[in-house]
């Protein structure tokens, strides 16, 4: 498999955000949750619709990070 990189970077911005967790059982289920995510953006050709869905994911991240009050990391974005 082979993703673009922007889907690389917001998987690596996912995984940063949830380092903050202290509840492992939250942080596995948001990483496995993401992964499976992202691998859909694989199959994706159309340009538009892989900036759509990156958008998607990055309002995903945001919204958990306000959800659980979390700080967003500095050059996390």
């Amino acid at each position: 498999m082979s993703y673009p990189a922007s889907a690389v970077a917001l998987y690596r911005r996912v995984l940063r955000s949830l380092r903050q967790f202290d509840d492992p059982g939250k942080k596995w289920y948001y990483r496995n949750w993401t992964r499976n995510n992202i691998a859909t953006f694989d199959d994706e050709d159309d340009p538009e619709r892989l900036q759509q869905l990156l958008q998607k994911g990055e309002e995903h991240r945001v919204w958990i990070m306000k959800k659980y009050h979390l700080k967003d990391i500095p050059g996390n974005r």
